[in-house]
């Protein structure tokens, strides 16, 4: 496949960091009791628990964040039938965690960019387009460290999620970005030691995809575990080889796409509540939802 697009291209699609737009409620999953489960229950408590630990990867400093309300996912480099399949399957899967997928021609949040030399083309879109993949000194990235072991890496496919920390009520971004004069002053209701108004949303996923090092995963699949980073802040490092998802696309044991393990990953970290202070509590909370939501399907079945 030859590589058509340019950096310049990149950059006016990837922009400048912007305040999201104002939030709102995201939707709330049934309650549901566990008690007549209880050894399973713990069981199923540790593996989770154990999964989040290893996948989850916020901004330094901050807690997960997801995107708010809405999200437009864009291509580069793919043939038409390719770019379709791919912006149709990650929409699909943004729309069953509630989010409202983007219209055609609306400004990518999600980019997804296909070439032969992603080491290369990684290092010249981040040097000439720094403070897009870094608009803050700290809490919207994974930091320096992180951003070199993006350009690096000899994985298939490789991604650089920014987030921002907003003002729950309003949407103002709450952090001081590169080339600002000052730093916002930010109105807060409350000031409760666990909770707090300021959150973190996803602004932007760039994602590029090697197209020499796919191997024999077929393009379901990769549609699939690029849906899963794009949706969530994962680890490129984690090991997931004790769980049954996606995210072992490129092992020698992969799925065939999201498992329900995964679905049930993504709908508890869009539906449990994002105002702990504290991002350990933060990630009780996504924990005890994903349970919540493993044990109301296994009594559905």
């Amino acid at each position: 496949m030859t590589v058509i697009v340019q950096l310049a291209m990149v950059a006016a699609m990837l922009g400048s960091p912007q305040t999201p737009p104002a939030p709102q409620q995201p939707p709330q999953g049934p309650e549901v009791r566990v008690d007549d489960i209880v050894v399973e229950g713990r069981r199923l408590q540790t593996a989770v628990s154990g999964f989040i630990g290893e996948v989850a990867a916020p901004a330094r400093g901050e807690g997960l964040a997801v995107w708010d309300r809405r999200v437009c996912v864009g291509t580069a480099n793919f043939r038409p039938e390719h770019a379709t399949y791919l912006i149709d399957r990650v929409s699909q899967v943004a729309a069953v965690v509630g989010l409202e997928p983007g219209e055609s021609g609306c400004r990518p949040d999600i980019l997804v960019i296909a070439t032969r030399d992603a080491t290369a083309f990684a290092t010249g879109l981040v040097e000439a387009n720094a403070q897009a993949f870094r608009p803050a000194l700290s809490g919207t990235d994974g930091g320096r460290e992180a951003l070199r072991a993006f350009q690096r890496t000899d994985r298939a496919v490789r991604w650089w999620p920014i987030s921002l920390p907003v003002n729950s009520d309003t949407g103002q971004v709450a952090t001081r970005l590169i080339g600002d004069e000052d730093a916002p002053e930010v109105t807060v209701r409350s000031g409760s030691r666990l909770s707090t108004d300021i959150r973190q949303v996803l602004k932007r996923v760039i994602i590029i995809v090697d197209v020499d090092k796919l191997g024999t995963t077929n393009f379901a699949q990769i549609s699939d575990y690029i849906a899963m980073v794009a949706l969530a802040q994962i680890d490129p490092n984690a090991d997931t080889r004790s769980y049954d998802t996606v995210l072992n696309a490129f092992s020698g044991e992969a799925p065939r796409g999201l498992t329900q393990w995964d679905l049930d990953y993504l709908t508890a970290l869009y539906t449990a509540p994002s105002d702990r202070r504290n991002p350990r509590h933060q990630a009780e909370a996504l924990a005890d939802r994903m349970v919540a939501t493993g044990a109301a399907r296994s009594q559905e079945d």
